[in-house]
């Protein structure tokens, strides 16, 4: 099997033609770590449930020191589920978008939901009911 190191394009390596591009990632790494507020190893939580059409939810949400939203996690009832596994990487999803300080009003606003104004996903009931809390 070839390496990408190997293969060369008018003289130049695809790793050398690459390195612009990983440099390009760790500054954009780096940058997004400056930005995003880090949460405090001890904080304040509460935990809830959220229904969802025949599903239950268990939600936690940790907040930082100030009271303001900082992590969700969701987990259902049947543990390695698929709507489990929806929710646990919607609650990563959305506190990646808390701590970036994308205001809930606007993740709420932005969720798809149906003629009544219910929210359509799983994500979108817990990111209502948060916005309750």
């Amino acid at each position: 099997m070839m390496s990408l190191a190997n293969v060369s394009h008018k003289g130049n390596s695809h790793a050398s033609l690459l390195a612009p591009c990983h440099a390009m990632g760790a500054l954009l790494i780096g940058a997004w770590q400056l930005m995003r507020r880090p949460l405090p190893q001890r904080r304040a939580c509460e935990s809830f449930e959220v229904a969802f059409g025949r599903h239950r939810l268990h939600v936690t949400a940790g907040y930082y020191a100030d009271g303001t939203l900082g992590e969700v996690f969701i987990t259902a009832l049947k543990s390695g589920s698929e709507l489990e596994a929806l929710g646990r990487d919607g609650a990563i999803l959305l506190s990646l978008a808390i701590q970036e300080r994308i205001p809930l009003d606007l993740i709420c606003n932005a969720v798809t939901r149906d003629s009544d104004g219910a929210p359509s996903s799983l994500i979108g009931a817990v990111a209502d009911k948060l916005k309750l809390c």
